[in-house]
């Protein structure tokens, strides 16, 4: 079906609203934080504000399938807005369309003709215009201009623009700070201002506020002048009187008085309540014809379906019709009879069955009043009724139309260039509906050249200038110097493996010709001697990796295996002996310590436990979060040093679980009062995804006494005891 359908338009509201978020600009959680902060605004201070409740709506449904309908549930009454179909595209018409037998509704779009002016909005390319080209809908295309061609593109803060290979507008970008004119009258000040990696014309915008909350305050970009449309606060709905709340700019709802219609023609006597179209009675659809079949539609109100079958047996050559007025009718025909529905072919009822027997050219109507001479013709879509519009004066010079009421012809003059038919009199114009013809002459006022007129029009020929290329037309200027302009005639390359050749670049090229044949596990390619196609060579699939089977099917190349783990923080390779998955680079981690009385150093030694908390940060060479394994508390002093010195105490670290993600432990605020004092030494190790690890470790330090320098790690295994 061309065109969006929107049967039930009403039913993708939600659709819309969300698709209406996802557009949005703003990032979720800015959008979030905004909501959060507008709602704390609006929420008053001192007692919880008291909620209105939300007032429920009758049926919203107009029966309308180009309206979405909707409820307002702080005043209970309907709203219905007009469907937007808009597609965009400046080479469609657009317009929402009832579906036969009104059961719904779609967006309609239709092709405007081939050769419609346009603007594909890119200034390297010309003569843009509205081309159907194999896709379903026009679209407006332009002929790209060379490489070097100079173009704007819209943006005072770049110079020297010009066309790049690819057909896009590029310029030089200016300074930061530069002036510009951003081609608004409604900005003042217009800078260069740097913008991501471009830089865009950016001025101060021209305060248009009239203070009017029930205006929108807008400003003309062509002329500067402010405007303040009123706000539009129509619903649609035929039972409210809807206006603006000049305090607040917020739209009012009144409930209306009043008879009204729903647009459900099968309720009857319906009046506004409440601020809804509500009540009415039931429509009666009965037209006392037995073969009817009598309903209603809300849509399009009472339908009566004839149905041949109440009557009997029934076919355009025998049997019963259906006939409204009249019913049932018992009809039995032979021979020449009209029964397949088209006046223009010749038909015969032959053994209560009707034939066909041939297209006829016999006078018809077309039903078109703006034609005459109306007579069956076979066309491409067969037998049908044609007629030729009487209105055609012949003259390119005037518009033709008719009035299918009046059936009066009336012609109105253009303007623009025409054709007399003579190419040789210069530029013809269309002046009071004449097509006027230009200035007779072939003389380009060059000494070098030769001139004449031919049926293509006037001819140069530049005397001892011919370049031996097509593709350029060859004069001299002014000074007798030769010139040789590219054109873009019709020509031939040489290559009997390309058709359709033509000029373009001052080279002749063709379009190479399509030797596919349809298999993708196939190499085709044109002979270039004969033109013929031929078959090469199998496909190569083989993508380089010896950790996949390559293989060629019906879709095209397929690589199975692989060396991907789905691990973007790994460097996958197949080698001989199988794949790899490299990390990009060794893990970090960061050990910090604290205890239950808020310091690393444990003083007064009063042989007390003290309790150990660790947060550890590990990553890896992607930066994923890692986790982290106590592998090792150590201490630098015995836990029962000899003598009476350290206060005769065992299990100086507990609840250390070593191998595990251990956070918690403990250890005693102890140290031998014959040493320099004692440290307890943390390790954490952390190991990525490929194996490599890394690890870190923290201190906590028993001194000697309160005051004294903190101890140093010691080297002698002998003097240490490590809990692993």
């Amino acid at each position: 079906m061309a065109g969006d359908s929107i049967a039930r338009v009403r039913y993708r509201r939600m659709e819309a609203t969300v698709d209406t978020v996802r557009k949005s600009r703003f990032p979720h959680r800015v959008l979030l934080l905004i909501l959060i902060l507008l709602t704390t605004a609006l929420v008053p201070s001192g007692p919880t504000a008291e909620v209105s409740p939300e007032v429920a709506c009758p049926s919203c449904d107009d029966f309308n399938f180009c309206t979405f309908d909707s409820c307002d549930t702080a005043t209970g009454t309907c709203r219905h807005v007009p469907a937007n179909c808009d597609d965009g595209n400046p080479c469609t018409a657009d317009s929402c369309v009832l579906s036969p037998g009104g059961t719904g509704a779609f967006c309609g779009h239709t092709n405007l003709s081939d050769g419609t002016l346009c603007d594909d909005l890119n200034s390297c390319t010309a003569s843009d215009a509205c081309l159907l080209d194999g896709g379903f809908y026009s679209q407006c295309t332009g002929q790209i201009q060379p490489a070097g061609t100079e173009c704007s593109d819209g943006n005072s803060c770049t110079s020297s623009d010009s066309c790049n290979d690819s057909g896009q507008c590029v310029g030089t970008p200016a300074f930061p700070g530069s002036s510009c004119d951003d081609q608004s009258l409604c900005t003042s000040g217009d800078t260069c201002i740097a913008s991501g990696e471009a830089l865009v014309c950016q001025g101060t915008p021209t305060g248009c506020a009239d203070s009017n909350p029930c205006t929108q305050d807008v400003c003309d970009p062509t002329t500067g002048a402010c405007g303040h449309p009123p706000i539009n606060c129509d619903d649609g709905n035929s039972c409210t009187a809807d206006s603006c709340d000049p305090a607040t700019g917020s739209c009012l709802r009144a409930n209306a008085p009043g008879s009204c219609t729903s647009g459900n023609r099968c309720l009857t006597g319906m009046s506004c309540s409440g601020g809804n179209c509500v009540g009415g009675t039931a429509v009666t659809c009965n037209d006392s014809i037995s073969c009817t079949v009598d309903s209603c539609q809300a849509s399009t109100g009472c339908v009566y379906t004839p149905q041949a079958s109440l009557c009997g047996f029934n076919n355009a050559c025998a049997g019963w019709q259906c006939r409204i007025p009249g019913g049932c009718f018992n009809v039995v025909q032979q021979g020449p009879q009209e029964c397949d529905g088209n006046i223009c072919t010749n038909d015969s009822c032959i053994q209560n069955g009707c034939v066909t027997l041939s297209a006829n050219t016999n006078p018809c109507n077309d039903n078109n009043p703006c034609t005459n001479n109306d007579r069956c013709a076979v066309t491409n879509t067969g037998p049908q009724c044609v007629g030729t519009a009487f209105c055609d004066d012949g003259n390119v010079c005037t518009a033709d139309t008719c009035n299918a009421s009046t059936l009066e012809c009336s012609h109105s003059n253009l303007t623009g260039s025409c054709n007399d038919g003579n190419p040789c009199n210069g530029v013809d114009t269309c002046v009071g509906g004449v097509c006027q013809s230009g200035t007779a002459t072939c003389d380009d006022g060059r000494s070098c050249t030769t001139d004449a007129c031919t049926a293509f029009g006037c001819t140069h020929t530049a005397e001892g200038c011919d370049d031996g290329n097509p593709c350029t037309f060859d004069t001299c200027d002014a000074t007798s110097a030769c010139v040789h302009i590219n054109n873009n005639d019709s020509c031939n390359d040489g290559n009997p493996c390309t058709s359709t050749d033509r000029c373009f670049g001052g080279i002749c090229s063709g379009t190479p010709l399509n030797c596919d044949d349809g298999n993708v596990c196939t190499t085709e390619s044109c002979n270039p001697a004969t033109g013929a196609c031929q078959i090469g060579p199998p496909l190569n699939c083989d993508d380089g990796d010896a950790c996949t089977v390559d293989l060629c099917l019906a879709s095209g190349c397929v690589h199975s295996g692989g060396c991907n783990d789905g691990n973007p923080c790994t460097i996958d390779s197949c080698t001989p002996t199988g794949c790899e998955h490299l990390s990009p680079g060794p893990p970090t981690i960061t050990v910090e310590l604290g205890t239950s009385i808020g310091t690393n150093v444990l003083t007064p030694a009063n042989h007390k436990m003290i309790d150990v908390s660790v947060g550890n940060t590990a990553r890896d060479g992607c930066g994923t979060l890692l986790d982290t394994i106590l592998t090792a508390v150590t201490s630098s002093e015995p836990d029962d040093a000899p003598g009476p010195s350290d206060g005769h105490t065992l299990n100086d670290i507990q609840g250390a679980e070593i191998g595990t993600a251990d956070y918690l432990f403990q250890v005693r605020a102890e140290r031998d009062s014959s040493g320099p004092g004692r440290i307890y030494t943390v390790r954490y190790t952390a190991t990525d995804s490929a194996g490599q690890t890394a690890s870190a470790t923290a201190t906590i330090v028993v001194p000697l006494k309160k005051h004294s320098p903190l101890p140093t790690p010691t080297r002698d295994p002998k003097q240490k005891k490590e809990l692993k």
